[in-house]
């Protein structure tokens, strides 16, 4: 844009008379007001702009103008001078973010593939593609759609992640509080954990949110989310609620719990517009978490005493199967997939006997080909018809891939859900017992025992889709 404005503005003629859809200009027949001068003044017009209406006191101070890149020049040339000669203030700041493309490919009417927002929207509800597409997508960037990808997303985050963590808090306090939310008792180390990561999460969240991150943000967010997942399978309620000393613990359990999902909502609230305000609801909190504010995300805020109204799942899950069955036939094409290899071929393999003396040196330039990543496990399932195989379906930070490996007489898919792997991102898919393995998992074996097995695991936890090196 700068190198535009040095070449040197002209002047613009604001009507056009090669064509006579448009607003007529009033004083000069034949003449419609040029598109870009005209449909700019909506964003003024839309806010109440010279009708009194207190929206446009509100928001326009404070506006930041998203639009796609291929149309920058637009807003940042000539509808700042439509808003100086109108005496406007400015916005504070444009951003031009990338173009949402259809697994890899542009979106066009010719080719039939325009995915239809309102559609997804009417199935799928309008807050869990609005989370796919701010969680998927670098805000900036060109961001890649697919229908199984957005339903992974949906369930792994929303379904299996957030919305589970509601349903199990819900009936834990209906169970074991007779639906009230108790104050806190006695605390140990890990429940003293959770305040303490909620403001460090929710720290990171605001301050990625103000630099248009909202995948960070998003992220942030769902670290508050996931460990609040552990702390209950690790505290166990229902193992405190068993004995004297473990009640006298198990209300701070339960009011941690229902304090981390409300700073959820209230955070996600600008994302999850309609769903956080039902978290909330079925909280028994008062109010919408939308017009709370950042303050209200500060640790306390939950009132104890409060009676939860438990409900439908707030979000359901989708059928991948029935889902999986059409990608994979589009994705079995015989020109870019490998044969069907066995199970060995995509799981670590240990050394065949000591190291040699003089080893095959690599250097670092063939080492940096391999694409090491971080990757966080949603779910897990055996592969039918194989006592080897498991299906594993990953959280790659900007990317949600399916990986099939060699490791199922070692660990049960329970085992494997929420543990953060390392995975090879550069391997050639391959097809393993008709299902698609788009990467590889590292596990090490003992030599001359193939009967031990591990994993490689993280020791600390990584955001999904960091670079091993």
């Amino acid at each position: 844009m700068v190198n535009f404005i040095k070449s040197g503005l002209e002047d613009l003629c604001v009507s056009r008379t090669t064509f006579q859809w448009g607003i007529p200009v009033p004083f000069a027949p034949g003449h419609v007001v040029y598109v870009w001068f005209d449909a700019l003044v909506n964003y003024l017009s839309a806010l109440g702009w010279q009708d009194g209406d207190q929206r446009f006191e509100h928001y326009w101070p404070h506006t930041v103008h998203f639009m796609a890149k291929d149309i920058v020049r637009f807003h940042s040339v000539i509808w700042p001078i439509v808003l100086m000669a109108a005496d406007i203030p400015l916005p504070r700041t444009i951003f031009g973010h990338g173009w949402l493309l259809l697994e890899g490919g542009k979106m066009s009417k010719s080719k039939g593939n325009v995915i239809k927002p309102k559609e997804y929207a009417d199935e799928f509800g309008v807050d869990a593609l609005r989370y796919f597409v701010l969680r998927e997508v670098p805000f900036g960037q060109d961001g890649d759609f697919s229908r199984m990808s957005f339903i992974y997303r949906v369930n792994a985050d929303l379904a299996n992640d957030l919305g589970n963590l509601l349903s199990r808090t819900t009936a834990m306090i209906n169970k074991f509080a007779d639906g009230v939310i108790p104050a806190p008792g006695e605390w140990a180390q890990m429940d003293r954990a959770i305040p303490e990561l909620a403001g460090e999460a929710i720290e990171k969240a605001a301050a990625a949110f103000d630099r248009l991150d909202f995948q960070e943000g998003l992220a942030q967010v769902f670290r508050l989310v996931g460990a609040a997942n552990k702390y209950v399978d690790e505290a166990a309620p229902w193992a405190l609620a068993r004995t004297d000393e473990g009640r006298r613990r198990l209300g701070t359990v339960l009011y941690n719990l229902a304090e981390s999902l409300r700073i959820a909502s209230v955070a996600l609230s600008p994302v999850l517009t309609r769903k956080a305000e039902e978290i909330c609801m079925q909280l028994g909190l008062e109010g919408k978490p939308s017009d709370a504010g950042w303050d209200a995300t500060r640790w306390g805020g939950t009132v104890p005493g409060t009676q939860v109204r438990r409900g439908e799942p707030v979000f359901p899950r989708f059928d991948t199967k029935a889902e999986g069955k059409s990608a994979e036939a589009s994705a079995d094409k015989p020109a870019d997939r490998q044969a069907d290899k066995p199970a060995d071929e995509h799981a670590a393999k240990p050394a065949d006997g000591p190291l040699p003396s003089e080893p095959d040196f690599i250097g670092i330039e063939d080492f940096a080909r391999v694409d090491l990543r971080v990757a966080t496990i949603l779910e897990a399932q055996r592969v039918s018809g194989s006592d080897k195989l498991v299906k594993i379906q990953v959280d790659l930070g900007q990317e949600r891939r399916q990986i099939v490996a060699g490791i199922a007489r070692h660990y049960s898919p329970e085992e494997l859900v929420g543990k953060q792997v390392v995975v090879v991102a550069n391997l050639k898919p391959a097809k393993l017992r008709g299902e698609i393995s788009d990467g590889m998992l590292l596990a090490a074996s003992t030599t001359g025992d193939p009967t031990e097995l591990s994993v490689l695991t993280l020791d600390r936890s990584i955001s999904p889709g960091s670079k091993v090196k």
